[in-house]
């Protein structure tokens, strides 16, 4: 999947229409193809009625020095770049 932290709306969507859940498996790829990425930015990667199971691994864009990903928040929301707390 691609994302493009200088545009909004920022990526590609993967849409699966009707009442057709979708199952995560495997690795999650995303590319950023222009743009800076930055804390706050969200990116929709997924349209279903519902999900189940989920990503085994993750290989993502990196981030400007005191960011992070959170992916804690799938499949409401792609992973998103974040300042880390605590």
């Amino acid at each position: 999947m691609t994302i493009n932290g200088g545009a909004s709306p920022g990526g590609s969507t993967l849409t699966v229409p009707g009442a057709n859940p979708l199952a995560f498996g495997g690795s999650l790829i995303v590319t950023n193809v222009g743009g800076s990425l930055a804390a706050g930015q969200t990116f929709t990667l997924f349209t279903a009625q519902s999900y189940s199971r989920a990503f085994t691994n993750f290989s993502l864009p990196t981030l400007p020095p005191g960011l992070i990903w959170l992916t804690n928040n799938l499949p409401v929301n792609a992973p998103s770049p974040s300042i880390p707390t605590g």
